[in-house]
Protein backbone atom coordinates (compact mmCIF):
# COMPACT_ATOMS: atom_id res chain seq x y z
CA UNK A 1 0.00 0.00 0.00
CA UNK A 2 1.02 3.91 -0.14
CA UNK A 3 1.69 6.06 2.90
CA UNK A 4 0.13 8.84 3.71
CA UNK A 5 1.73 12.02 4.99
CA UNK A 6 0.06 10.92 8.49
CA UNK A 7 2.08 7.88 8.22
CA UNK A 8 5.27 9.28 7.18
CA UNK A 9 5.16 11.36 9.42
CA UNK A 10 4.13 9.10 12.85
CA UNK A 11 7.28 7.24 11.56
CA UNK A 12 9.37 10.10 11.75
CA UNK A 13 7.92 11.04 15.04
CA UNK A 14 8.79 7.97 16.26
CA UNK A 15 12.31 8.03 15.39
CA UNK A 16 12.63 10.96 16.35
CA UNK A 17 11.18 9.86 19.77
CA UNK A 18 8.29 12.03 20.26
CA UNK A 19 5.54 10.88 22.16
CA UNK A 20 2.33 10.03 19.84
CA UNK A 21 -1.01 11.55 21.19
CA UNK A 22 -3.96 10.03 19.64
CA UNK A 23 -6.26 12.56 21.72
CA UNK A 24 -5.75 15.62 22.85
CA UNK A 25 -6.99 16.99 25.89
CA UNK A 26 -6.53 21.30 26.62
CA UNK A 27 -5.42 22.25 30.01
CA UNK A 28 -4.03 25.34 30.23
CA UNK A 29 -4.88 28.48 31.78
CA UNK A 30 -6.63 30.36 29.59
CA UNK A 31 -4.12 33.41 29.05
CA UNK A 32 -1.53 31.17 27.22
CA UNK A 33 -4.52 30.36 24.49
CA UNK A 34 -5.01 34.03 24.55
CA UNK A 35 -1.30 34.58 23.51
CA UNK A 36 -1.69 31.49 20.38
CA UNK A 37 -3.46 33.32 17.86
CA UNK A 38 -6.36 30.64 16.03
CA UNK A 39 -4.17 31.37 12.47
CA UNK A 40 -1.23 30.59 14.17
CA UNK A 41 -2.19 27.05 15.45
CA UNK A 42 -4.49 26.12 12.43
CA UNK A 43 -1.74 27.45 9.59
CA UNK A 44 0.93 25.04 11.49
CA UNK A 45 -1.46 22.21 13.02
CA UNK A 46 0.08 23.15 16.46
CA UNK A 47 -1.83 23.42 19.68
CA UNK A 48 -0.20 24.11 22.97
CA UNK A 49 -1.70 21.09 25.68
CA UNK A 50 -0.58 21.64 29.38
CA UNK A 51 2.10 22.20 31.46
CA UNK A 52 4.52 19.53 31.98
CA UNK A 53 7.31 20.37 35.17
CA UNK A 54 8.85 23.46 33.15
CA UNK A 55 7.89 23.34 29.94
CA UNK A 56 4.82 23.54 27.60
CA UNK A 57 3.60 19.97 25.68
CA UNK A 58 2.52 20.81 22.31
CA UNK A 59 0.99 18.83 19.94
CA UNK A 60 2.39 19.08 16.00
CA UNK A 61 1.61 17.08 13.09
CA UNK A 62 5.03 17.74 10.84
CA UNK A 63 8.16 16.65 13.49
CA UNK A 64 10.09 18.36 10.60
CA UNK A 65 8.53 21.80 10.98
CA UNK A 66 10.82 22.99 13.42
CA UNK A 67 9.64 27.06 13.39
CA UNK A 68 6.20 26.96 14.90
CA UNK A 69 8.16 25.10 17.95
CA UNK A 70 10.86 28.02 18.02
CA UNK A 71 7.73 30.66 17.68
CA UNK A 72 6.03 29.55 20.34
CA UNK A 73 9.00 29.14 22.53
CA UNK A 74 9.67 32.87 22.33
CA UNK A 75 5.78 33.91 22.46
CA UNK A 76 5.01 32.24 25.56
CA UNK A 77 8.51 32.44 26.55
CA UNK A 78 8.62 29.06 28.24
CA UNK A 79 10.20 25.78 27.49
CA UNK A 80 8.47 23.59 24.46
CA UNK A 81 7.97 19.89 24.03
CA UNK A 82 6.73 18.52 21.19
CA UNK A 83 4.65 15.08 20.98
CA UNK A 84 3.32 14.16 17.75
CA UNK A 85 -0.66 14.12 16.81
CA UNK A 86 -1.94 13.43 13.61
CA UNK A 87 -3.64 16.29 11.23
CA UNK A 88 -7.07 15.31 11.35
CA UNK A 89 -6.92 14.50 15.30
CA UNK A 90 -5.34 18.42 15.45
CA UNK A 91 -7.33 20.07 12.81
CA UNK A 92 -8.64 23.20 14.30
Amino acid sequence: GLLTGNDVNRSLAEQFGLPIFEELSLKLPKEIYRKVSYAFAKKNLIIPLREENDAILVAISDPLNLEPIEELRLLLERKIKPVYSDKETIDI
